[in-house]
């Protein structure tokens, strides 16, 4: 495929038209593939392709292409094709995660960056709010370093694909899936979707707290709890519709900051 420099020297030259696409932060790679095909003046190479086939064309020594591009806007010239972006993707994303891993954290209880971008795909799906995103992962690191389980439900929805419609069950929670984080032990074996700067720099700078829950509040952010007792009151409350926007304040935890 044409290098980067190839394409912007010739937009730069203004020779051709360009296109762009959006990789945005939560999507799947199926997602991904969907707006490859949908894509304008982009030879379609990949169609119908599974993950390890695509695996195969990124010649990476893993087994999913799952959560392996950076999201980002991509510029793109009629004659590119879909492997050529997502090559270039997958290289910003690769060199983007040594430079984040390099400058991390110590005694993270992780083994490798790959790692590190699994639980950041976690992270970046259970907030929208970014200011939160490095106490919940001083959350999952507190479960993981007590040898709890991480119980997130993102991962366990995307271990359900399309048999998940909108809410989760009782006998979905016990499936044995690879991805069901309330049955097994640590992190699921790949990332569930893209992630954005601010959630690789959550998990790889997280807070440190005293934390082991969290639970919605009604503007969209968490309430925080130390203890099992303290999360079920917090649960009740947002169950009963009383936690609202304003600052939380000793009525579950008593240290929990304004957001």
């Amino acid at each position: 495929g044409r290098s980067a420099s190839d394409v912007l020297g010739d937009l730069v030259a203004g020779r051709v038209k360009s296109y762009q696409i959006p990789f945005v932060e939560g999507w799947t790679l199926e997602r991904c593939l969907e707006a490859l095909a949908a894509s304008p003046g982009l030879i379609k190479t990949l169609s119908g392709i599974d993950d390890p086939g695509l695996i195969a064309f990124l010649q990476q020594g893993i087994n999913s292409a799952e959560g392996l591009f950076d999201a980002n806007t991509f510029r793109y010239v009629r004659g590119d094709t879909d492997l050529d972006l997502l090559q270039r993707a997958q290289k910003q994303l690769a060199e983007k995660l040594a430079d984040y891993w390099n400058h991390r954290s110590q005694d993270l209880p992780l083994n490798s960056a790959y790692e590190a971008l699994i639980l950041a795909s976690i992270v970046e799906k259970e907030t929208g709010i970014a200011e939160e995103r490095s106490r919940i992962a001083g959350v999952f690191y507190n479960r993981l370093n007590s040898g709890m389980r991480l119980q997130s439900d993102p991962t366990t929805i995307y271990g359900l694909g399309d048999r998940y419609t909108g809410r989760l069950t009782r006998e979905q929670l016990r499936e044995e899936t690879l991805y069901n984080t309330y049955r097994i032990e640590g992190l699921p074996p790949t990332p569930i979707a893209l992630v954005s700067d601010s959630a690789l720099t959550a998990v790889l700078n997280p807070e440190i707290h005293g934390y082991f829950y969290f639970v919605s509040n009604s503007n969209g952010g968490h309430v925080f709890s130390r203890t099992l007792e303290e999360h079920n009151a917090a649960v009740a409350i947002y169950r009963a519709g009383l936690i609202d926007s304003a600052p939380q304040t000793d009525a579950i935890n008593g240290d929990i900051s304004e957001r």
